[in-house]
């Protein structure tokens, strides 16, 4: 059975803010071949518009060279806390900070609509540890 941790953040004073002029919200009609191009270089699979056309959740993404570099999402879970997800970065671009301001951009929104910042990553996931702790979520 695999284990996770569980990270949450409750006030924007406990955040700390990594910005970035590269970070911009989705447009999923505008923008999917850019998400598509970017989701075969990171998983070496195909996706459909309809995958990502949700009310569901939102979408966030760092760009470098005209591409999608990094990409994290806002899933609305329940009218208490929404969760940061679907974070990843491109090789290419990995170790530069992408996913760490990302991150930061998408919970820094979930306080602003006033919800607590939640993510859950696998044990093994350390980078993803790392990058929680660093933006301040309390990781149990």
């Amino acid at each position: 059975m695999e284990q996770y941790y569980s990270c949450k953040l409750d006030n924007l004073e406990q955040l700390k803010i990594y910005t970035s002029d590269k970070v911009r919200w989705l447009d999923i009609s505008n923008d999917f071949p850019l998400i598509k191009k970017y989701y075969k270089i990171v998983s070496n699979s195909e996706i459909n518009e309809s995958d990502f056309s949700s009310d569901e959740w939102k979408v966030a993404a760092l760009f470098e060279n005209d591409e999608i570099a990094a990409f994290a999402g806002v899933l609305y879970m329940t009218d208490k806390n929404w969760e940061i997800g679907a974070v990843s970065t491109q090789p290419l671009y990995q170790n530069k900070g992408y996913a760490t301001i990302l991150c930061s951009f998408v919970a820094k929104y979930i306080l602003e609509n006033g919800k607590q910042a939640t993510c859950n990553t696998k044990i093994e996931n350390s980078p993803m540890k790392k990058i929680m702790e660093k933006i301040g979520m309390v990781v149990q």
